[in-house]
């Protein structure tokens, strides 16, 4: 009977730490699962400047571009910057543009006016 109990002791503490392997492997797998689909949801930045480079037209010169989190900032000269917002508006990738701070003119001899605006990423699901 003391051989029996000390094998079921033996066995049942094996089969514990079992269990808080499983469940440890468990977590692990939710954890990875995670970082997978948060990665395939996130476009990536590239993509997301060739968007832009797209978008804007060739009298528009963009000197800082931010991304953080589902939002791009970018900041530049462009000779119709109220002209921008739509044509971001209109892009797939991209939605909510907004100015940022007020546009200026940036001298008499040049026609093109300073930008700071932002606008939301578009997150498209992995497909």
């Amino acid at each position: 009977v003391n051989a029996l109990e000390a094998r079921v002791e033996l066995t049942t503490r094996k089969a514990e730490v079992v269990q808080r392997l499983r469940e440890q492997v468990e977590q692990l797998g939710t954890g990875t699962d995670f970082l997978v689909t948060k990665k395939r949801n996130t476009p990536l930045t590239l993509e997301l400047i060739d968007e832009m480079t797209r978008v804007l037209p060739d009298d528009t010169w963009v000197n800082q571009m931010t991304i953080k989190g589902d939002e791009i900032q970018i900041q530049g000269f462009s000779a119709a910057a109220a002209a921008l917002i739509p044509l971001i508006e209109a892009s797939s990738r991209f939605h909510n543009p907004r100015f940022r701070s007020s546009v200026t003119s940036t001298s008499r001899d040049s026609d093109s006016e300073r930008f700071h605006l932002s606008a939301e990423i578009t997150v498209e699901a992995a497909q």
